[in-house]
């Protein structure tokens, strides 16, 4: 058996974690660095929504004594610096540039991390060269106030159970992954933030399966956790880089999610809280192309909605905003059809489909926007790891 060459290099194009945009990527990894299979990779990213990212990640295996005769040393240990030169949200009307370190522990399986995270992030209002792709022209009162450098110090804890059939197109199985993160140790800002989701899929028939998925977060500032009126986390405004986001092949699968949600002049300012369900029917033709490839095609149905909840400013008690978040007039959803693949870099997806306002089809009336609006259906594709 050959031994592989302990440098290896490599490029391609994945979708940005955040903007879900392309970007290309140049990777170069150095196998074996001390002689017990450590790692140094390095990670160059550019991308229309990002200026520039360079990434420096070094991996330790077996790093814990297992404490049973004749049993290897289990876990890993990965630790990262990272610079971004700059990653535009046109729909917020920002750019955000960031650099930090993560230190991370992890099990063998990944099924559970440990990480520390140290990020410095600045936010700067979108230039005149970044308006002329496509943003809009100005930033809103929301947008200016939060434009400055922030530090953010925290922990989080992120579990993961993965017992489905296929990482990208799942047909049997069910996956949880739990996430939360405490902000404070040091830097400027502090939170709780707690994220999760669930996916379950069941074959029908060889060629047929149904599956159905959530997923949920939400975000409590720590500045101000007790006020005069009582414990009240949401007291202060949170800070816009660490709120959530419709984004991705996740959410509502439709052009313009980003104008779902909370907004300040035109910009979307992100939420403190969200929550997205959905469901689909899977089919495998019987056709050699997909089944060789397990290309499916699917009709699917989303819903959700995102809050903000946090700010002096806001109307209403704590309860009466949680409540907004699950109310049938204040939700989006899309239905449609369409066709999956696996890829090397993710999950790829075009379909045809079309927005929904449930408030309207609660009240029993088929329209796709408060403008009143009928059905219409628009062709989407997209490439992601994350799905619902």
């Amino acid at each position: 058996v050959a031994e592989k060459s302990p440098v290896y290099a490599d490029a391609g194009v994945t979708m940005a974690t955040t903007s879900k945009l392309p970007t290309f990527n140049v990777n170069v990894l150095y196998r074996n660095l001390f002689g017990n299979a450590e790692t140094l990779k390095g990670l160059a990213s550019f991308g229309d929504s990002q200026t520039g990212s360079f990434s420096l990640l070094f991996s330790k295996p077996m790093v814990f004594d297992s404490g049973r005769p004749n049993t290897p040393p289990t876990g890993n240990f990965n630790a990262s610096i990272s610079y971004n030169g700059g990653t535009i949200f046109r729909d917020s009307g920002y750019v955000e540039r960031s650099a930090g370190v993560n230190l991370q522990l992890a099990s063998d399986d990944e099924c559970h991390k440990l990480e520390y995270l140290g990020v410095w992030r600045d936010t700067l209002p979108l230039d005149k060269e970044s308006l002329s792709k496509g943003a809009k022209n100005g930033n809103s009162n929301s947008i200016l106030t939060a434009c400055r450098p922030t530090m953010k110090s925290s922990m989080r804890y992120t579990f993961t159970h993965d017992e489905t059939d296929h990482k990208l197109i799942p047909t049997k199985g069910h996956f949880v992954k739990c996430s939360g993160e405490v902000a404070g140790f040091g830097g400027d800002v502090a939170f709780g933030k707690m994220e999760g989701s669930g996916r379950i899929y069941h074959p029908i028939t060889k060629d047929v399966s149904i599956g159905a998925g959530c997923f949920g977060g939400l975000l409590a500032p720590l500045g101000a956790l007790i006020s005069p009126k009582g414990l009240n986390p949401f007291g202060t405004p949170s800070v816009l880089n660490d709120r959530f986001f419709f984004r991705g092949v996740r959410d509502l699968r439709i052009r313009g999610v980003a104008e779902f949600g909370p907004h300040d002049d035109g910009d979307a300012i992100g939420g403190d809280a969200y929550f997205t369900v959905g469901s689909h029917v899977s089919y495998c033709p019987p056709i050699p192309v997909f089944q060789e490839n397990n290309v499916r095609l699917h009709a699917f149905a989303n819903a959700g909605n995102l809050q903000l909840l946090s700010g002096d400013d806001k109307d209403g008690d704590m309860k009466s905003r949680f409540l907004e978040l699950v109310q049938p007039e204040n939700l989006r959803g899309s239905a449609g059809i369409g066709v999956v693949a696996p890829m090397p870099f993710g999950r790829f997806e075009i379909n045809l489909v079309s927005p929904l306002d449930m408030g309207a089809l609660a009240s029993g009336s088929l329209r796709t926007d408060s403008r009143g609006n009928g059905v219409s259906a628009q062709l989407r594709w997209a490439l992601d790891s994350e799905f619902s």
